[in-house]
């Protein structure tokens, strides 16, 4: 890990979905500029990669990602132009008996970040994800 900066200005990057692996490097870049732990910056990548993801699974194009960093928050907005999710998906961990690939990739993301909010509008879904450190 490199010196991480005193940055007195938020830095933000925003990138397509196109390269999920460029998307990882872009957030991780953008997040050695801030006080954030180590940890919690892991966390934080596969949390938008997982978001990321879904919305390239799930989701309608065009897709976006942009991320914001300060001092200690680092946050990141993927979008996609789909319905979203069904209701409001809830932070618990999937049933026993659920498939395989349903729903522990939200719970995970809720469980690496300290927000994530739902966004829906006439023409895009947005998932919002912020940590602090």
């Amino acid at each position: 890990m490199s010196e991480r900066s005193e940055a007195a200005e938020p830095a933000w990057v925003r990138h397509g979905l196109e390269d999920l692996g460029a998307l990882r490097r872009a957030v991780y870049d953008l997040a050695l500029t801030t006080k954030v732990p180590a940890e919690t910056v892991d966390g934080f990548v596969v949390a938008v990669s997982e978001v990321a993801t879904n919305a390239l699974r799930h989701g309608s194009a065009p897709f976006s990602a942009t991320a914001w960093a300060a001092v200690h928050t680092l946050l990141c907005a993927v979008t996609d132009s789909g319905d979203g999710i069904e209701g409001e998906p809830a932070p618990e961990p999937p049933e026993a008996d659920s498939p395989p690939d349903y729903g522990m990739g939200l719970w995970a993301v809720h469980e690496l970040c300290d927000s994530v909010t739902y966004t829906r509008t006439d023409d895009a879904f947005t998932v919002q994800l912020r940590v602090e450190g």
